[in-house]
């Protein structure tokens, strides 16, 4: 096994191609492992925050079986900067090598790479690998038997629905009040507005469509919040730059609300291998009363059934609103490498010193290092 190196945009660009066929056959093949994710994040990317790409692409002979799709970043820990390699992605999102035949070699090929090369990392950060995928198992267990300390907690338990049946039959497995609801709020919106449902998948003017995304999100809660993507322009940049390769590739699937000709209410989401991803949603909290958002996630369920999609991943964490929808839950983990040749390996020690009280002294001489080292 051999263990190429890629730090450039161009050569990344040039990788597309192999990038595919290999996410093809990767049984966490999912939109955010994808070329095009990969490739907008890094575009919309604050160009002044310090980074560098370490696309590492691992060989079998001269074949390719595998990537590891990281970026290392400058952070501040303890108060000092931080070399942190993480996915290449948008932060929050799930996750994961990319790994076809012969795993458990391309893992420690990825592993040993990481080990011989400490001199340019302090922390290796991997968030949000899910559970149910059999290498987040095979990538604990085989850093189990390395040389690297390592440690993990549960991040988060993102729920999902699974498409099986119809939706007629999914609906009847959901609340009685969640059944009346939706149909309340739905007649009660076409008695006093002109309703329009809408679900998109390909646009000729992506600047406009995004016009309408902004519009609803400026008016919704995330604007108090300070969230909302017409105050943060690199958000807008992201989601622009992503509208624009997923329209090209087929994978838009943006829900649309509107009254009398206003939208109020969206849903943006990507359509990926048979699963649609639930990437941000909102609602103009004006018409609050009619529930526009119930009424637009029950649309993009139906729509998403007739397609015969195969998943409707919610994202994010189990809030109670999305609860009524689903039981089903998928649980992740945050995995974190310590360098034990560099002075952020004191972190590896923290989670423990808060556990155990006759370390005490210990964990205070440490904060004493750490005043010391800071000035």
């Amino acid at each position: 096994m051999r263990v190429k190196v890629v730090k450039d945009e161009g050569e990344f660009m040039r990788m597309k191609p192999i990038w595919d066929v290999l996410l093809e056959r990767c049984p966490d093949n999912m939109v955010y492992l994808t070329h095009e994710w990969m490739q907008a994040y890094w575009e919309a990317i604050d160009l002044e925050k310090e980074r560098k790409m370490l696309i590492l692409t691992v060989y079998d002979g001269n074949r390719p079986i595998a990537i590891a799709p990281f970026v290392i970043l400058t952070e501040h820990r303890l108060g000092r900067k931080c070399r942190v390699i993480r996915f290449l992605g948008y932060d929050g999102m799930r996750s994961h090598l990319i790994l076809t035949e012969k795993p458990v070699e391309a893992i420690n090929a990825v592993l040993d790479f990481l080990h011989h090369n400490r001199h340019i990392w302090d922390l290796v950060v991997l968030d949000n690998l899910p559970l149910d995928s059999p290498n987040t198992e095979l990538l604990i267990r085989e850093l189990g038997k390395s040389k690297l300390r390592f440690g993990y907690t549960t991040s988060r338990f993102s729920p999902y629905i699974p498409l099986a049946g119809d939706w007629n039959s999914y609906l009847a497995s959901r609340s009685k009040s969640l059944r009346k609801e939706i149909g309340y709020k739905r007649r009660k919106a076409e008695r006093e507005h002109q309703v329009e449902l809408k679900r998109i998948t390909r646009t000729e003017s992506v600047e406009l469509l995004m016009d309408k995304i902004a519009e609803v999100d400026a008016r919704s809660w995330r604007y108090k919040t300070g969230a909302a993507i017409i105050l943060n322009p690199d958000v807008r940049k992201a989601f622009y730059r992503l509208t624009c390769l997923a329209n090209k590739r087929g994978w838009l699937y943006v829900g649309l609300l509107e009254f009398d000709g206003r939208p109020v209410a969206f849903e943006y989401k990507l359509a990926y291998n048979g699963t649609v991803y639930g990437l941000r949603i909102g609602y103009d909290e004006e018409y609050k009363r009619y529930s526009p958002g119930l009424i637009l996630r029950s649309f993009m369920l139906q729509i998403a059934f007739q397609d015969g999609m195969r998943e409707f991943d919610l994202a994010g964490h189990n809030e109670e609103y999305k609860a009524r929808w689903t039981s089903q839950i998928r649980e992740h983990v945050d995995l974190t490498l310590y360098n034990q040749t560099s002075p952020f390996f004191i972190l590896y020690s923290v989670p423990v010193l808060r556990r155990i009280k006759p370390l005490k002294k210990i964990k205070d001489n440490l904060l004493r290092v750490r005043k010391l080292w800071k000035s």
